[in-house]
């Protein structure tokens, strides 16, 4: 692990258990240790998750060959043909919820992250963890190296 993601990890971790933590401390009574006890386990299996889940983020990277696959870790991932993108264009860093809202479209994004736009010629299957699977002509997608991503599929 890098030292960037080390110090992601280090920043989730502050920011999920110190509120947590504090909030169990001061809202559940002394004499109720069982449920504070009980709720710092749950927080705790909560972390766990987040940090596999953000894990798969980071680890998975987009592939880029005759069919293009494009991932959000384990939630969320589109392939297509890379001879059906129509257009690509690289939005900078944007907030997801700065983005044009379109029933056809898959959002694979996150906040603080290079931005790329696919347009595709042909509907491609996005399939996601919690609402199944559905085609979309239009992709946003993350990317570290989002130039490199829009010349990749242009070219």
């Amino acid at each position: 692990m890098n030292g960037s993601k080390l110090v992601d990890v280090a920043l989730i971790l502050a920011a999920a258990l110190v509120p947590d933590a504090v909030a169990i401390a001061v809202l559940v009574p002394a004499p109720w240790w069982p449920l504070k006890l009980l709720l710092v386990v749950l927080d705790l299996y909560a972390l766990g998750w987040f940090l596999g889940i953000y894990g798969t983020m980071i680890r998975r990277p987009h592939e880029l060959g005759e069919r293009v696959r494009l991932f959000n870790g384990v939630l969320a991932g589109v392939e297509f043909d890379r001879a059906s993108v129509s257009a690509a264009v690289n939005h900078g860093v944007r907030r997801r919820r700065a983005l044009p809202k379109r029933a056809d479209a898959a959002y694979l994004t996150w906040g603080g992250v290079p931005v790329v736009e696919i347009g595709l010629a042909q509907p491609a299957l996005l399939r996601t963890a919690y609402r199944g699977e559905r085609y979309v002509r239009t992709v946003f997608v993350a990317s570290d190296a989002p130039e490199q991503l829009v010349a990749a599929l242009t070219a």
